[in-house]
């Protein structure tokens, strides 16, 4: 009688053995190291605000640090739709933004947003670009003395 306990205590735990094997393989697999999260995307631009006529050309550089990699740079113009960027995944990326003013009376404001996407479908905080509409150019005269003979005119101060 003592032998066919014995005997039967061995052959439940045969039958239990592949299922304790499986149990511990999870457990062990579940303490893997996690995968890492990259930072989030960040955008900025070299100049938030500038100013010309119309007809004239105005820029900005657009930079972006996306370590997952960045898809695509959103453009809006006074708050529609104005321009996507589609990008190959770069880790940094730069981007001169230039825009023709177009017919516009002077004193209007133009504004371009700014956002970028990254590969894993994470947003940068949105940068604004501000375009003033003047009349005239503006002429910048260098520091120091001017020589020569030098002439204004009405139309050029």
């Amino acid at each position: 009688m003592q032998r066919s306990f014995e005997s039967a205590k061995w052959s439940i735990l045969i039958k239990l053995l592949p299922v304790l094997m499986i149990a511990i393989a999870l457990t062990t697999q579940s303490c893997d190291k996690e995968e890492e999260v990259s930072a989030p995307p960040e955008l900025s631009i070299s100049s938030e605000t500038s100013q010309n006529v119309s007809g004239a050309e105005v820029s900005t550089r657009v930079s972006i640090n996306a370590p997952a990699g960045a898809k695509s740079i959103n453009i809006l113009r006074n708050g529609s739709p104005f321009s996507t960027v589609s990008l190959n995944g770069e880790k940094s990326f730069e981007y001169e933004f230039l825009y023709e003013i177009e017919v516009a009376d002077p004193g209007t404001t133009i504004t371009f947003s700014f956002q970028a996407i990254d590969n894993m479908d994470r947003t940068t905080g949105i940068k604004v670009f501000t375009v003033h509409v003047i009349a005239k150019p503006i002429v910048e005269v260098p520091e120091g003395y001017l020589t020569g003979t030098v002439t204004w005119t009405s139309d050029k101060i």
